[in-house]
């Protein structure tokens, strides 16, 4: 069936909207939110970190010892303003069946101490795609000569990439309540609206939709014009459009048929318009000029920024990689050179995400005197946790899996 609002899309398939939207559903129930939302406003962190299933794995009192009281100052002023039900919400997941969180996934959130200091991080840590759905907040060195990404696949066959940072530190729209009404704009809005939709939040039709390229003084018509470009399989015109040298020479593999990228990219749910803006914000925050996001197990794009500014984009052989059967063994540790990733990726047009007040300030975390260390808080959910996946780790189709309930 034709949608009266968007292209027929090999890049953006209904099926992925649907599983994306009922892991959502399901995993981030209205109840949790309000009650995350309450206790983050009344200034419990601790506790809306608890409505929203997360375990809090800190140690202040240490922390403050070793890194010293402006790291423990700025580490409680994030947490202060974290908003965990975000987090759940924007969390990696399987675009197939009920959506479920990818497993052993890590989100960098921030570095409190600045370049070279450990990252305030979110990870899953069952290894199962049907395990427990808790996720962890903790702080913890991490270092980008130690990551590997690895193939694995579910019982279910459905493939999908551990082991890949997602880095957060220039996207606080996702999980700081400061920078929540940011949203709009960074996925290609103005104050006005977002792309696809108009200022009530209401769809654009496709007759609405720019049929040429607007130019540069209707930024959010450009960037619905690019998407359209890349929706429709004009691929090569729409990195053109985005400002992105694109380079279309076929990648022989070690066995099989050459790869074409414009091919390749044609299936990948990428925003196009935004991805020299989100590469250059990376650069601009010390987190290199290269990054790169997998195609499937034996490749991967990498995209550079340039010191004159230009962004430029390529399909290569990936360097490291294994797969494995999740169902068989945990994930294990190895060592390879790496750069970090970049995923982005269109919101759904249908929804906005809820626009969080900031939270109150507080000299202390309730409850928790600032030199004692705390405790994991315990939470128990009955909601129904769906799955999803994200669109540089989910590579292939599966048959969907039934939905099953925490514990």
């Amino acid at each position: 069936m034709t949608s009266p609002y968007r292209h027929r899309s090999a890049s953006h398939r209904p099926m992925r909207a649907a599983g994306l939207r009922k892991g959502r559903r399901y995993g981030v129930p209205r109840a949790m939110i309000e009650r995350a939302a309450e206790r983050r406003l009344a200034g419990d962190w601790l506790g809306a970190c608890a409505a929203a299933d997360m375990a809090v794995d800190l140690d202040l009192r240490a922390l403050r010892r070793g890194y010293g009281a402006e790291f423990a100052g700025t580490l409680l002023d994030d947490l202060r303003n974290l908003v965990p039900d975000l987090v759940r919400w924007h969390f990696p997941r399987f675009w197939h069946g009920d959506g479920r969180l990818l497993p052993l996934q890590r989100l960098l959130l921030s570095r409190p101490g600045g370049d070279g200091g450990p990252w305030l991080s979110v990870r899953q840590v069952d290894w199962r795609v049907h395990g427990a759905r808790r996720l962890v907040l903790e702080v913890a060195e991490h270092s980008w000569e130690d990551t590997m990404p690895v193939r694995a696949e579910s019982d279910h066959r459905v493939e999908y990439w551990e082991n890949i940072p997602h880095v957060w530190a220039t996207g606080r729209h996702l999980w700081d309540s400061r920078r929540v009404g940011e949203a709009r704009e960074r996925w290609g809005g103005d104050a006005h609206r977002a792309p696809f939709l108009h200022p009530d939040g209401a769809p654009r039709a496709l007759g609405e939709l720019p049929a040429a390229d607007p130019g540069p003084e209707d930024p959010v018509a450009r960037a619905e014009w690019i998407e359209v470009l890349h929706e429709t399989g004009r691929v090569a015109e729409a990195f053109a459009a985005a400002g992105i040298d694109l380079d279309t020479s076929p990648v022989e593999m070690e066995w099989g048929d050459p790869v074409d990228p414009v091919e390749a990219l044609s299936y990948a749910p990428l925003s196009v318009s935004r991805l020299a803006a989100e590469v250059e914000r990376l650069d601009a925050a010390g987190l290199g000029d290269e990054h790169w996001f997998p195609y499937d197990a034996h490749s991967r794009f990498r995209i550079r920024r340039s010191g004159d500014g230009a962004t430029s984009l390529w399909l290569e052989k990936a360097e490291a990689g294994r797969a494995r059967r999740s169902s068989r063994r945990r994930a294990g540790t190895a060592r390879s050179t790496s750069t970090c990733s970049v995923t982005v990726r269109s919101p759904p047009t249908n929804s906005t995400p809820w626009c969080a007040r900031p939270s109150p300030p507080l000299a202390d975390p309730p409850g928790v005197p600032s030199d004692r260390p705390i405790r994991t808080p315990r939470a128990r959910c009955g909601c129904a946790v769906g799955v999803s996946g994200t669109p540089s780790s989910s590579a292939s189709t599966g048959r969907p899996s039934r939905t099953t309930r925490t514990s």
